[in-house]
């Protein structure tokens, strides 16, 4: 339940700064880490939690961008960075929003581990019938 509730900040928490801050690429990361570092995930949701946020978020929003020119920028961008089709180039922008948002969630958790310790699972263990 916390990785789908991260998966909807990190997207609905982007989506207004996406418009309204003219480069905020960057910023996408800042969001992801602050999710992360309040979120108690472990590594591997952390990182897959945050990429596919970022990855869906900002390949959804290249995709809207191309249709709406009808793929003229993308197929010039592919001809100058040599990628093959402007399919391509907006398959490479997923992948790289996908690394950047799940590296950025797994550096929060990590440094939330660091400063506060991992999370401790209850031990099955117990005193008796009764705690």
């Amino acid at each position: 339940m916390r990785f789908f509730a991260g998966l909807l900040l990190i997207m609905l928490i982007n989506f207004p700064f996406y418009y309204f801050l003219p480069d905020w690429w960057w910023g996408a990361a800042i969001v992801a880490a602050v999710i992360g570092f309040g979120l108690q995930l472990n590594s591997y949701l952390s990182f897959l939690c945050g990429g596919l946020a970022l990855g869906i978020f900002y390949g959804a929003m290249a995709y809207w961008s191309d249709a709406i020119n009808g793929s003229m920028l993308s197929e010039k961008m592919a001809q100058v960075i040599p990628v093959g089709s402007g399919q391509n180039l907006l398959i490479a922008v997923i992948l790289i929003y996908f690394i950047l948002g799940g590296l950025s969630m797994l550096s929060a958790k990590l440094l939330r581990d660091l400063v506060s310790g991992p999370i401790k699972k209850p031990s099955k263990k117990g005193r008796g019938k009764y705690r």
